[in-house]
C-alpha cells in the first residue's frame, strides 16, 4: 500500500510511520474527510463516548433532572457523522475498531449497521475496575465492523 498520497492529503505530520503503517494522533473530526476514499484497512477510534449527552448531568447538589431518551440525538448525530466519514475512507476490506461503553454501543451499532457486512461487540477485560463508587466497569466495549469484501479470519477466539 503506498502511503505517501494518504499522508499528502492529510497534511498533518504522523505520530508514527514505517513502511506499512501510518499513525495520527489527531481529532477524527479534523482529519477523517481529507483521507482519500477507500484507501486505508483500519480504523481504530475511541471516541469521547457519552460526552454530548453527559455534559447536561448536574452535580450531585444540584438533584437530578428528568431525563429523556431524546438527550441522546445529539450523540446520535455525532455517531453517524463520524462513522459516516470513517466508512467512507476505509477500503471494502477494511476493518473498524469502535471503542464506547455500554451506553454508547447501541448508537456506535446503529450508526456503523448501514456501512459494514458484519458488526460484532468485543469486550476487553481489563481485570481490574478503576475508580469511582457502586459498581465499576473492568472492561470496554468495542464495536467491530468488518467491510463488504473483508475476507474472514478463522481467529477462534472469542470475543472476551
Amino acid at each position: 500500500m503506498k502511503l505517501d498520497p494518504i499522508i499528502d492529503a492529510i497534511g498533518v505530520e504522523p505520530y508514527f510511520r514505517d513502511d506499512a503503517v501510518v499513525i495520527y494522533h489527531a481529532d477524527c473530526r479534523d482529519i477523517l474527510s481529507l483521507i482519500p476514499k477507500e484507501s486505508i484497512d483500519l480504523v481504530l477510534t475511541d471516541p469521547p463516548y457519552f460526552q454530548p449527552a453527559t455534559h447536561y448531568v448536574p452535580t450531585r447538589t444540584q438533584g437530578a433532572p428528568k431525563k429523556s431518551i431524546g438527550d441522546m440525538s445529539i450523540l446520535e448525530l455525532a455517531f453517524k457523522t463520524w462513522c459516516s466519514d470513517i466508512a467512507q475512507a476505509v477500503s471494502g476490506s477494511g476493518t473498524i475498531y469502535f471503542f464506547c461503553d455500554g451506553q454508547s454501543y447501541p448508537l456506535a451499532f446503529t450508526a456503523l449497521y448501514p456501512h459494514a457486512k458484519h458488526i460484532r461487540p468485543l469486550v476487553w477485560d481489563k481485570l481490574v475496575s478503576y475508580n469511582g463508587y457502586t459498581w465499576r466497569h473492568q472492561h470496554e466495549l468495542i464495536a467491530w465492523a468488518e467491510m463488504a469484501d473483508a475476507e474472514r479470519v478463522p481467529t477462534g477466539d472469542g470475543d472476551i
